[in-house]
């Protein structure tokens, strides 16, 4: 379900990317064996084989943190040279928890359909939908910018995430490709320099690469805002407390 994969990039994936090491983090390097192994691969095909997702220069598949199905996907992308321990493999400048959620759209939109999900995310409902704790007092929108028919959030999330590695403050993208609804999110560690901005250049980079590699693609993402409406039920609230519960271990 595509709410789910949107809770989960905002909890669930910080706690299985530093987990299963697929980053370095500051002051050493990721978990998990030490035994050098094969490179990660850079690119992998979702939903059918309907959407290729491809990550951007030193980032690879963490297949072992990742969730794919048969109409939709949930990928986890890290350091190269983190996920293999290869110190010839390649590696971001500045090491980010990037993820990809992949789920069915219903057909293209147009640049309206974008002003409609940025105000959503400006109103109560699209806050809470932000949330780690579906909060919407918790979230602050701080930058909104479009860019080949994406829409980039800054978000600012103060509900915990028990992992003080990582910052409050992550980018996310949303765009559509071959009638499927992408979100991709951009996640630095606290304490970093320019995180933000790398961010940024992160997060539009990977949305980059997707859109680069499935050139048969809606714009935007008709729709959205109903399906994100959709959060308050009684399931996501279940995603959300085994996410929780998942950050802790």
């Amino acid at each position: 379900m595509f709410l789910t994969s949107l809770k989960q990039a905002a909890t669930v994936v910080v706690a299985v990317s530093l987990l299963s090491g697929c980053l370095a983090l500051p002051g050493g390097g990721g978990g998990g064996s030490d035994t050098p192994t094969a490179r990660a691969p850079q690119s992998i095909r979702v939903a059918g084989g309907k959407v290729a997702i491809t990550g951007p220069e030193g980032y690879c598949i963490d297949e072992t943190g990742s969730s794919l199905r048969d109409t939709g996907a949930f990928v986890l992308l890290g350091s190269c040279r983190a996920i293999s321990h290869n110190p010839d493999d390649p590696h971001p400048a500045h090491p980010m928890v990037l993820t990809a959620s992949v789920a069915p759209g219903n057909g293209a939109a147009d640049d309206a359909a974008l002003d409609r999900l940025a105000g959503f995310f400006a109103s109560d409902a699209g806050r809470a939908a932000l949330s780690r704790s579906q909060d919407a007092d918790t979230v602050s929108v701080e930058q909104v910018s479009r860019g080949d028919g994406a829409l980039f959030l800054q978000v600012t999330d103060s509900s915990p995430n028990g992992l003080g590695a990582v910052d409050d403050t992550y980018w996310r993208g949303l765009f559509q490709v071959n009638d499927h609804m992408i979100t991709v999110t951009a996640t630095g560690f606290s304490g970093r320099p320019d995180k933000d901005q790398a961010g940024l250049r992160a997060v539009k980079s990977l949305a980059e690469r997707i859109l680069a590699a499935n050139p048969t693609r809606g714009k935007v993402l008709a729709g959205l805002t109903d399906r994100l409406q959709w959060r308050n039920n009684s399931r996501d609230a279940t995603s959300a407390a085994q996410a929780s519960r998942a950050a802790g271990r």
